[in-house]
């Protein structure tokens, strides 16, 4: 029988190098015979694993499956449902060398070698040949596959991703859990994560080990970068693999279902952004720096009247395709408005969004107004439940909390305690009904 070599921690490949890392203990890949070599552990299956979502490819009694993160699991039994197009692009690499090398496991008293001869995906409707679909792409923005009966059917690529950056301290990032917490438990999205960040020191807290949630650590050297960084071209290219894509500060608690946003914005090529509308006033839009900084005064082509309140905590986009134009552009300014105004609000990325959306692009800042409430009532009741609350700007802003990460906290303790009293009230509810129905 096949043995694991996992325990409960997953086992990650790298398709850069060829190697396998196991609780950070390298295995390797035996080049001369072509084949996975993989060390001994006491279990039964050999399983590569993180969580979530995961694909099931069948080859001689053996099923493979993996998840968004690229982690293959051998098993006898099809235990988990998913659909094969949520596999990323490492897992081809992955399963590609198993079709053409099989598979070797090197136990302490024996030597199991499996060979390929056939590979299979089944999406539970049709069956792909792996070798006529060998070169699918995830980052191609189409997803075309040809089945065993010859004719292409095209795959819809919906995988909807949450983004944050958390260029600070380690208390940004507590609110950060809270914050993917919020949106696990109340969206009703099967959503996935992305933290990018500079702490080298950080892990996932225990509740979230398990979840679709990976931290991305990369530098930010300046504080205007700080700032800029969310639409930078090599966070950028990390969205190739999802579609719809959210970013999401920190402060921010997910309080109800965004599943038709989720839609609304996979359907769509415009760029979707929060908007303070009915807040401020036009003079406080137009003059203090934050919304559209000195770019009115230096482009005479920009009118007042286009010039609008936007948010930039909270904005999202259908696919990498639709975000690669301004990712560059904003990079372009990022690097060059601070030699032009010093440090000030003028050169904030909010001001330089605002003025790439109105000179370039086709964008939205009105659909959001009814799904994300900016600058909430410290009364959590009069809090609508519309699905994002973004508790911004800084210090003290909730209640009488000493802080804001503390206000965060407890307004998600609260929408908890909501939805907890919403579900009990519905049992007696639900049982009436089928009373009635008997």
């Amino acid at each position: 029988m096949l043995r694991s070599i996992l325990g409960d921690e997953a086992v990650y490949f790298s398709p850069r190098t060829g190697n396998l890392f196991h609780k950070g203990r390298e295995c390797y890949l035996d080049e001369a015979g072509g084949r996975f070599i993989i060390g001994d552990l006491p279990n039964d299956d050999i399983v590569f694993e993180t969580a979530s979502s995961f694909l099931h490819i069948y080859s001689y009694g053996i099923l493979f499956a993996a998840d968004a993160e690229g982690t293959i699991r051998l098993t006898h039994q099809k235990i988990l449902e998913a659909r094969f197009f949520l596999v990323p692009e490492n897992t081809f690499t992955l399963l590609a060398h198993f079709f053409q090398n099989g598979l070797t496991y090197a136990g302490e008293t024996e030597k199991r070698e499996v060979k390929v001869h056939d590979f299979v995906i089944d999406d539970g409707e049709n069956r792909f040949s792996l070798e006529a679909n060998i070169k699918v792409s995830l980052h191609d923005e189409r997803i075309v596959l040809l089945t065993e009966e010859v004719f292409l059917i095209e795959i819809e690529k919906y995988r909807p991703l949450v983004y944050f950056c958390a260029f600070g301290g380690e208390g940004y990032l507590e609110t950060l859990f809270t914050s993917i917490r919020s949106y696990m438990m109340f969206s009703k999205a099967n959503l996935n994560f992305l933290i990018f960040t500079n702490i080298y020191d950080v892990d996932l807290p225990p509740d979230l080990k398990y979840a679709p949630v990976r931290i991305i650590r990369m530098p930010s050297v300046a504080m205007n970068s700080r700032y800029y960084k969310r639409y930078s071209p090599e966070i950028a290219e990390y969205f190739r693999e999802y579609s719809p894509i959210v970013y999401s500060d920190a402060d921010i608690i997910c309080n109800n279902d965004i599943t038709d946003m989720l839609r609304t914005v996979h359907a769509s090529n415009r760029f979707f952004i929060a908007c303070e509308c009915g807040r401020r006033t036009k003079d406080f839009v137009l003059r203090s720096g934050w919304f559209i900084g000195s770019f009115l005064l230096r482009d005479k082509s920009l009118s007042e009247d286009d010039v609008r309140p936007v948010n930039s905590g909270f904005f999202a986009f259908r696919s990498f395709q639709e975000f690669s134009f301004i990712s560059q552009a904003m990079q372009m300014i990022a690097h060059n408005i601070i030699k032009l105004e010093g440090f000030n609000n003028n050169v904030l990325d909010q001001s330089s969004l605002n003025y790439l959306l109105i000179k370039f692009c086709e964008y939205d800042c009105f659909y959001l107004n009814d799904i994300v409430i900016t600058w909430p009532d410290s009364d959590f009741s009069k809090i609508a439940r519309a699905g994002i609350v973004h508790f911004c700007g800084h210090g003290n802003l909730i209640g009488n909390f000493e802080t804001k990460e503390e206000g965060v906290k407890a307004y998600f303790d609260y929408v908890q305690s909501v939805v907890k009293a919403e579900q009990q009230q519905a049992i007696p509810a639900e049982a009436e009904k089928e009373e009635e129905v008997q």
